[in-house]
């Protein structure tokens, strides 16, 4: 009989909190005996220590762990992997594309199932079979209980112990099984491929047309010039060319609307993808699936920062924002490269800090620091890091947040650090910058009523800018 709980989730991210607040509600209305201890403090490497020593008397049940107490993010199916080859019990959790990434299974939450559900509303409604009023809310539960077997069959629990109406998986089929299944899926994703050929050579069929014409218009000129008597002739003709040219213009500017719709078949890749990878074994299908799915997570995310960031910042209006929301704007587009080029990037800001001003320029200012960090880091030997850190202070009777981003670079020599705030001052080679980055920021953060400086009593390469809190 089990007389402990382990929860396994984050403090250190808002949908780790919200599941937290579900977790002890739902704990207090079964008013369990078992003592529940939650491991939300916590860095990863930790975690996994913790997983090793888990008692025989315990449970253990995975909520979401994406960022740890060193501010390190960590992508789920590589995370419940690692936390499976550790622990000593079996790991429960809620999500159903955790199962066959190393829970043993439970009551598993499947957004299809939600979305079906949600599909059948709202045909009763369209088609006039109900009234909104008359559509019952959905009380009870819908979600499945699911087990993997190959996880069942690892820590020795028998089926016969699993609660009645359970349904067991098991990933060890063939893929000529999983085909044979699952065929309508990669019908599916094999016709969003077709489809993106057809829309490339389209593209490319007007493209070659538009520049046919813009040649036999050249080559038209080319003849006026020669014969002046055909001049009303050829003129005609010219204008025959131009009207063409402009309508074939007009059919690629129609046709680069439609490259916009590349984006649904693209969900629809990234949705067949998750499905593959939850029923299938094979690790190289697992393992392509899971690349079309942090590829377009990584697409949608850097889309997301983009659209903050290509905002005018000088026409943004200032409101109170969470300091948290302009770093994440940030890191979607830097993460990548930092990644390739190993440099480490740590940040410490404190969720809860909200200021007032303008979610842009500051974005704008983040990322203005972070890429001279990184362009003076590409070069260094040794040890790579970035550190974005935030504190909250009070300065000239009135509260601040102190924003700091440091790098291990080679620093900035004294000679010219009374230049660097300067419009166009820049040591960046040719074509790498226009020395008014720094400039900028200074301007902005100075807007917003902080300061915007070189720390030069720091050992490293320390710029900080401090920006005024959210009035209470």
């Amino acid at each position: 009989t089990a007389t402990k709980i382990y929860v396994i989730n984050t403090q250190f991210s808002p949908s780790g909190r919200y599941l937290k607040k579900q977790f002890e509600s739902s704990f207090e209305k079964m008013q369990l005996k078992q003592k529940v201890i939650y491991l939300e403090n916590y860095n990863m490497e930790d975690i996994y220590e913790m997983a090793k020593h888990f008692e025989d008397d315990s449970i253990v049940l995975f909520g979401v762990y994406a960022r740890d107490r060193d501010g390190k993010y960590f992508e789920f199916d590589e995370n419940i992997r690692t936390l499976s080859k550790y622990s000593k019990q079996p790991i429960y959790g809620f999500l159903k594309f955790l199962l066959n990434k190393g829970i043993v299974g439970g009551n598993l939450s499947d957004g299809t199932a939600y979305g079906r559900e949600i599909a059948r509303m709202a045909d009763e409604y369209i088609y006039g079979e109900k009234k909104i009023s008359e559509i019952p809310i959905i009380t009870h539960s819908i979600n499945d209980l699911v087990f993997d077997l190959d996880q069942l069959k690892r820590y020795e629990i028998s089926i016969n112990k699993l609660p009645e109406n359970s349904k067991i998986i098991s990933y060890s089929s063939s893929f000529f099984q999983f085909y044979h299944d699952y065929k309508i899926e990669l019908l599916v994703v094999l016709a969003c491929f077709v489809c993106l050929c057809i829309f490339f050579f389209i593209l490319l069929y007007f493209f070659e047309k538009q520049r046919s014409y813009k040649d036999s218009l050249i080559k038209v000129n080319e003849k006026l010039e020669r014969n002046v008597h055909d001049r009303t002739v050829q003129l005609v003709q010219q204008q025959s060319q131009i009207i063409n040219s402009a309508r074939l213009v007009s059919i690629g500017e129609m046709a680069s609307g439609i490259a916009h719709e590349i984006n649904n078949p693209l969900t629809i890749i990234d949705l067949s993808a998750n499905r593959i990878t939850q029923r299938t074994s094979s690790e190289n299908i697992i393992k392509s699936a899971g690349r079309i799915s942090s590829t377009t997570f990584r697409i949608s995310k850097i889309i997301k920062g983009l659209k903050h960031l290509a905002k005018d910042g000088d026409k943004s209006k200032f409101t109170d924002f969470h300091l948290i929301e302009a770093v994440e704007d940030v890191t979607s587009l830097c993460y990548e490269k930092f990644k390739e080029n190993d440099i480490e990037f740590n940040i410490n800001v404190d969720e809860s800090i909200v200021i007032h001003g303008s979610i842009v320029q500051v974005a704008q200012v983040l990322l203005n620091l972070i890429n001279n960090s990184f362009d003076e880091l590409i070069n260094v030997k040794g040890e790579r890091k970035i550190n974005l850190k935030a504190i909250s202070i009070k300065k000239y009777d009135q509260e601040y947040v102190e924003i700091s981003i440091t790098d291990t670079g080679s620093g900035i020599p004294e000679g010219i650090r009374g230049k660097i705030m300067e419009p166009f001052f820049t040591t960046k080679k040719k074509n790498r910058g226009t020395g008014l980055g720094l400039s900028i920021s200074k301007n902005n953060i100075e807007k917003h009523g902080g300061e915007f400086y070189l720390d030069e009593s720091s050992s490293l390469t320390r710029f900080v800018f401090t920006i005024p809190l959210k009035a209470k």
